[in-house]
């Protein structure tokens, strides 16, 4: 038993000066089952977030369409905006953790400078979707 998974290890071996043809078709062949390869492995990890999303995420997810991809952080004020808004605020949180969207930081300023509260309540902290993110938009919302 190994310690580690080596399942994506491949070794081939050719003769390019005795063969140069069977060389050529196996290195093909090499580089169209390690893409075939890569692509099930995407599809894999975009169906096992597809079965973690919840509603909420799904709800978050459709509004990007039409939107550039992005969402706004929900409004956390007054104090009756921040409790409605915590399932939106926790899926989002949750599809940062599965690489599904990304925070788009405000440009042209420092961090240290910018008004965190601020930006919120007015809703200009936005969240971008990822390429994975698309492809699991895509995925679930058949688009």
């Amino acid at each position: 038993r190994l310690p580690f998974d080596i399942a994506n290890v491949r070794v081939n071996s050719y003769d390019p000066d005795g063969d140069p043809d069977g060389a050529r078709n196996l290195v093909k062949r090499a580089i169209t089952e390690a893409i075939n390869a890569a692509d099930f492995q995407r599809s894999i990890a975009v169906q096992r977030a597809t079965r973690s999303l919840d509603i909420v995420a799904l709800d978050i997810l459709a509004a990007t369409i039409g939107n550039k991809n992005m969402v706004t952080h929900p409004p956390q004020k007054p104090i009756g905006m921040l409790v409605a808004n915590m399932p939106a605020v926790n899926a989002i949180g949750r599809l940062l953790d599965l690489g599904i969207l990304r925070t788009k930081y405000p440009k042209d300023e420092f961090l240290d400078d910018i008004h965190w509260e601020e930006i919120i309540n007015q809703g200009s902290w936005l969240y971008e979707l990822t390429e994975f993110g698309i492809a699991v938009r895509s995925t679930l919302l058949h688009i």
